[in-house]
């Protein structure tokens, strides 16, 4: 009897263990999904110009970075008419670091190359996991710019992120259902005598396998959009 008595207690333990590890891994799934040497390109439409664009997403490794840190490298993409392939623009790279820092959320910065500058003054891709409808997060920054003139400039912003939808994407890279976030930014900029402001505003679509897969940004004057063309994952 007594023996019967210590197995059914350690049965008992042994089972309220695992309910309540399995319910935290349940509610803290891990970010796995901006891992190095995935990739990502998307094809962009500026609403002022005909032309398509291609910018690609990359997970690189920075040994200059701490231990389990990686760079997100967006770059412009072009055709090299001679060659017949794929070049990348040196002259457009960009780096922002991504760290893992609560890997229960994943975020990605936005590109800010080329005409794409203006995506500082709005809150960049940040969801938590697991998704649910309705998160929020506020935001608040401000930064110095050098601008062209060699002074600098305080830009400032407070915006707002919110899962708002879920949709099916009908796209040939990513044909699923995906996560709608909505984000608006508030800003003000400050120039050597002269001050301004205005609010811009962003959409992004997020896939719990491929992250976020389509960005749209509002910039009052023009508008970009960029939607998945190819994904190494």
């Amino acid at each position: 009897m007594t023996k019967l008595y210590w197995v059914l207690i350690i049965i008992v333990i042994g089972l309220s263990l695992f309910l309540i590890f399995g319910q935290d891994n349940k509610k803290a799934p891990k970010n796995t999904i901006y891992e190095l040497n995935r990739e990502w390109k998307f094809a962009v439409k500026v609403s002022n110009s005909n032309r398509i664009d291609t910018i690609a997403l990359k997970i690189v490794k920075n040994h200059q970075l701490g231990f389990g840190e990686k760079e997100a490298m967006w770059s412009f993409v072009g055709t090299d008419s001679l060659l017949f392939k794929n070049t990348t623009d040196t002259a457009t790279i960009e780096y922002f670091r991504i760290g893992d820092f609560d890997s229960s959320y994943v975020s990605l910065p936005s590109p800010r190359i080329q005409y794409f500058k203006m995506t500082r003054a709005l809150p960049s891709p940040i969801i938590e996991l697991p998704v649910h409808k309705r998160y929020k997060m506020s935001v608040k920054v401000i930064e110095k710019i050098i601008n062209d003139q060699g002074e600098f400039d305080s830009l400032a912003f407070t915006g707002k992120i919110e899962v708002v939808d879920k949709v099916f994407y009908d796209n040939p890279s990513v044909k699923d259902w995906c996560w709608v976030v909505d984000a608006v930014g508030n800003w003000t900029k400050d120039s050597v005598g002269n001050k301004s402001s205005g609010t811009y505003k962003a959409k992004y679509y997020f896939n719990e396998k491929y992250g976020f897969v389509y960005f749209y940004y509002d910039f009052n004057t023009y508008n970009i959009k960029m939607e998945p063309i190819f994904i190494k994952y």
